[in-house]
């Protein structure tokens, strides 16, 4: 599946946003390799992140706790 998304995206800050109404609201995870203080510099405060490089642990957590509480 490609995603395009709108030539007017405000960046990193907008994509969990823009994302969200692609996918109607469906649970989002990003997973990055940037630092969160660079993450906050850009505007990026998404909740759900995994960092790389990660374990795998860490990808099924964060997988459960989008199924356990989707909205938050």
């Amino acid at each position: 599946m490609s995603i395009r998304l709108s030539t007017g995206s405000a960046g990193p800050a907008q994509l969990p946003a823009e994302l969200g109404e692609i996918f109607d609201g469906a649970p989002l995870a990003l997973m990055t390799g940037v630092p969160p203080r660079r993450r906050a510099a850009l505007g990026v405060t998404h909740q759900r992140v995994v960092e790389k490089p990660f374990e795998l642990e860490a990808l099924i957590a964060t997988v459960h706790s989008m199924i356990a509480a989707p909205g938050s």
